[in-house]
Formats: structure tokens, C-alpha cells, sequence
């Protein structure tokens, strides 16, 4: 009985090794989640057509939200490079912008590219927050 006290004991440490790096420092790496994937709404009436073959899955995206967009107060434009590309679409913008207009720092990427279709269907990006 002694010796499996012992032993249930040893494990107690093991959470505070795995919680450092090699360095002795606390290992704060954080994880992507995903808010969102979507089509860019607009993407035929700004600049995606004419970058449409520039665009590669992965390629990062920046997302900035326009609060005094005069048909949307949440609209959320979506850029390469400085590039408009569009928007989030409206019935998936809500949070995003919310969360950009409070600081909190979202990362996009480009998630598929459909190099035959020229609408808004061409490009799919993701949404992601660093937790």
C-alpha cells in the first residue's frame, strides 16, 4: 500500500514538466480556432477577379471592419495585400466584427480557390483566433 502511494505521488510532478519548454520557461503556445469559413461576398465587384490567379490556399488575408459601411454597421472587408477583395457575407459578420472592433487580433487565410468560377463562390477563406 506504502509503495503505491509513492508512486500515485511521483505523478504529481509530471504536469509542471510538460508545462515548461526545454528553456525552464512556461510553454505558451497558443492554438488556432476556427470562427468561421466562408465565400467572400462581393468578391466579383472588387479586385478578386483580377488577382484570382495570384490567390493560393494558405496565403494570409487581412480582415478589417467597417463600422460606418452605410448598408451594414458589422461589414468586414477582406484584403490581399491592399487589394479589396469584399466581404465576410452579412449573415456571418456579426461576430467577426465584434470582435475586430474590440481588438481582438483575427488571423485569415485563403482555405480554396476555384480558378474556373469568377463569382463570389471563387475563393473560400478562413477565420481563425489565436487561443
Amino acid at each position: 500500500m506504502k509503495t503505491r502511494r509513492l508512486f500515485l505521488k511521483s505523478f504529481s510532478s509530471v504536469p509542471l514538466f510538460f508545462a515548461f519548454n526545454q528553456t525552464g520557461k512556461a510553454n505558451n503556445a497558443t492554438k488556432p480556432i476556427l470562427l468561421n469559413q466562408c465565400s467572400i461576398a462581393g468578391f466579383q465587384y472588387y479586385q478578386g477577379k483580377e488577382i484570382l490567379s495570384e490567390l493560393k490556399q494558405n496565403e494570409p488575408l487581412v480582415l478589417a471592419a467597417e463600422p460606418d459601411n452605410q448598408y451594414d454597421e458589422f461589414a468586414v472587408a477582406i484584403y490581399y495585400q491592399t487589394k479589396k477583395l469584399g466581404y465576410i457575407p452579412r449573415n456571418e459578420n456579426k461576430s467577426i466584427s465584434r470582435l475586430l472592433q474590440t481588438g481582438v487580433t483575427l488571423n485569415a487565410r485563403v482555405y480554396a480557390v476555384d480558378m474556373n468560377n469568377n463569382s463570389w463562390n471563387a475563393v473560400q477563406v478562413a477565420v481563425y483566433m489565436q487561443v
